[in-house]
């Protein structure tokens, strides 16, 4: 439950640090709309291994983080000002 908590807390933090390029004009809005949506679901995941505390819920967040990455570095490349 420790770890599923720490998981938490870093995917709440990981929200909004992923607007900053967003808040300097780095990137545009599209950008911004595609990191919230994933960060959403991602933190969602973390909801699920805070209810479940099982490996599965654990594996789901690791695969999560294999998309959550390239996609949003992606529109962060294809959105840049």
């Amino acid at each position: 439950l420790r770890t599923a908590i720490q998981i938490m807390t870093y995917t709440l933090v990981l929200i909004p640090l992923s607007l900053l390029p967003t808040v300097f004009h780095m990137t545009g809005t599209t950008y911004g709309i595609i990191a919230v949506v994933c960060g959403v679901l991602f933190l969602g995941q973390t909801f699920y291994l805070m209810r479940t505390c099982s490996k599965k819920a654990a594996m789901s967040i690791m695969f999560g983080s294999f998309l959550y990455l390239p996609i949003v570095q992606i529109a962060l490349v294809f959105d840049k000002l």
